[in-house]
């Protein structure tokens, strides 16, 4: 005996309710419904097509979730989110259309659309279920993937430092998905991405710091984030070279313009002297644009207090000696 009309609704309700509200027409003809009934909902508008043979149960724009449950149904269960679009599914970036799927190389179903970018796999990576989303690659495979299409340094290390920052993922994660792959471009930029982080850098600026200002130069690299009390609390220190009483802090373009702000840094930056060290402050402008000048300003403080190495050029242009 076919499904009652209340059973079809019941069952498409329940299946696309777990589905961010799309549903797929072989899910639909599992339950009974015919090709009519399909095209009665979408005449009456009560339904939308996302992409061939899937539909959304709902009126109004469809969210994020919903393209990705779309592109996920249309390309077979193997499919998963891929790259940047996994990393959104994770909490990572801003969510936007073309969705990015994974497929087994030989489960190429449907042509991709403007939508959806297809990209087929020999070696499927380890997926996961975020709650709520479809099959999606686990967050440190995607990391490396959404790496993999830029050709700019600065996006490698925006990505990597916000991935380990925000904890989406871990450092050594990370570093395991990167030798599992035999082929990744900008290898060496995401190891020593990886490193800085783990020395305790935690900002795109911090790590740029080190390896424009303080490494190319010769410069004692000291510790990163290092936990200090100051006025009942706990702050955290951007650089610290403790044998010689250096304190770096490194501004970034947020978090230091306001007032509040700006009261913030000269409270942290007076408690820096008043335990007889010495505190240098450097802005975005000081690391990339007069990396060799920071560098200088750097040693002639460590030169007075003590350090008998010397600066070593970073090129054949440093103007730091």
């Amino acid at each position: 005996m076919p499904p009652s009309s209340l059973a079809r609704h019941q069952t498409a309700r329940h299946w696309s309710s777990h589905q961010a509200g799309v549903i797929a027409r072989r899910q639909l003809e599992s339950a009974g419904w015919t090709d009519s009934m399909i095209r009665a909902q979408l005449r009456a508008n009560r339904w939308q097509t996302l992409f061939r043979g899937t539909y959304l149960t709902e009126t109004g724009e469809p969210s994020m979730a919903a393209w990705w449950w779309g592109a996920h149904l249309l390309m077979g269960d193997r499919s998963y989110l891929l790259g940047s679009t996994a990393l959104q599914a994770w909490g990572l970036g801003q969510a936007q259309l073309p969705v990015k799927v994974g497929v087994p190389w030989n489960e190429y179903r449907t042509q991709p659309t403007d939508s959806i970018e297809v990209s087929r796999h020999r070696l499927v990576p380890p997926v996961r279920h975020p709650m709520g989303m479809p099959p999606t690659e686990r967050a440190e495979y995607a990391v490396i993937d959404a790496t993999q299409n830029s050709r700019s340094h600065r996006y490698v290390e925006q990505l990597v430092t916000e991935a380990c920052q925000r904890r989406v993922v871990k450092p050594d994660d990370i570093l395991k998905a990167l030798n599992a792959h035999r082929r990744v471009r900008f290898r060496g930029l995401i190891k020593d991405l990886l490193a800085e982080y783990q020395d305790g850098s935690t900002t795109v600026l911090e790590v740029d710091a080190v390896r424009l200002v303080l490494r190319p130069h010769g410069l004692p690299t000291g510790r990163g984030q290092v936990r200090e009390f100051q006025d009942g609390g706990v702050v955290y220190r951007d650089r610290v070279i403790e044998e010689f009483g250096l304190v770096l802090e490194f501004d970034g373009r947020l978090g230091h313009a306001d007032p509040t702000g700006r009261l913030r840094d000269f409270r942290r930056d007076n408690a820096v002297a008043a335990s007889g060290r010495v505190a240098l402050r450097f802005g975005w402008a000081d690391v990339h644009e007069d990396a060799c000048g920071a560098a200088q300003q750097i040693a002639v403080v460590l030169h007075s207090r003590g350090w008998s190495g010397h600066l070593t050029p970073c090129g054949p242009y440093c103007h730091a000696i």
